[in-house]
């Protein structure tokens, strides 16, 4: 497992709990002080922290009854060759630069760009942050897992070409979404993708699982505020 640590919320909170849960286990370095261990990378904690959570929390394969329901419900995700033909106008989060006052300018100039698509190319080349501003906001064809998970979603759920409605908000900043082409693939069948089914409900059923621990730890450990 290789989990990004923002589905884990409560991660970061529990790391003394994980901590001296590996001291517990015997996995700290000559039996060091879980409040006092140093690690050589942060990497090397976190690969130990996780190590713990994969103790801790089982990993559950899926029977064919609950893979044939996820799949089921998510066989949009499954299809082969699907990609959006998709340009943007980013308007990129800086330290210097407020986020209300950027999401409110952003959203102004979605405005003006809905009411006259036309200007969306001169738009981004004057505004976006992005270097596709230079090539009228173009981000050529895009396929699954080629973005991060917010802006992947929300060019994927549009079912025609055309302005999205709304900004999308990533880790990045505050994005202006056209979609200019949709492509839908293939829709194969559940037993041409069942390994990928079975490993993506076994991933997300871990990382619930994973959560509700997190959860656990951080209510039973005491406040830092508490002496």
């Amino acid at each position: 497992m290789n989990p990004d640590e923002s589905a884990l919320p409560g991660f970061e909170q529990s790391r003394a709990a994980l901590l001296a849960r590996a001291a517990e286990l015997g996995w700290l370095e000559d039996g060091a002080d879980p409040d006092a261990v140093v690690f050589a990378s942060p990497d090397a904690e976190r690969a130990l922290l996780l190590r713990v959570l994969e103790h801790e929390v089982p990993w559950k394969t899926p029977g064919e009854h609950e893979a044939r329901r996820w799949f089921d419900a998510h066989a949009e995700n499954y299809r082969v060759g699907a990609r959006r033909l998709v340009s943007h106008v980013l308007y990129g989060v800086t330290p210097r630069v407020p986020v209300g006052a950027l999401r409110e300018h952003a959203e102004r100039r979605l405005k003006e760009v809905l009411a006259d698509p036309a200007r969306f190319a001169a738009l981004a080349r004057e505004e976006s942050n992005c270097p596709s501003g230079a090539e009228g906001g173009g981000l050529g064809a895009l396929e699954r897992g080629q973005t991060v998970p917010e802006f992947e979603q929300a060019v994927f759920e549009a079912r025609e070409p055309g302005l999205l409605p709304l900004l999308v908000a990533t880790r990045f900043g505050f994005h202006i979404v056209r979609v200019d082409q949709i492509h839908e693939g293939e829709a194969p069948g559940f037993e041409a993708c069942r390994e990928a089914v079975e490993r993506d409900l076994a991933t997300d059923a871990w990382l619930t699982a994973c959560r509700q621990y997190l959860h656990r730890l951080a209510s039973d450990s005491p406040s830092p505020l508490v002496q």
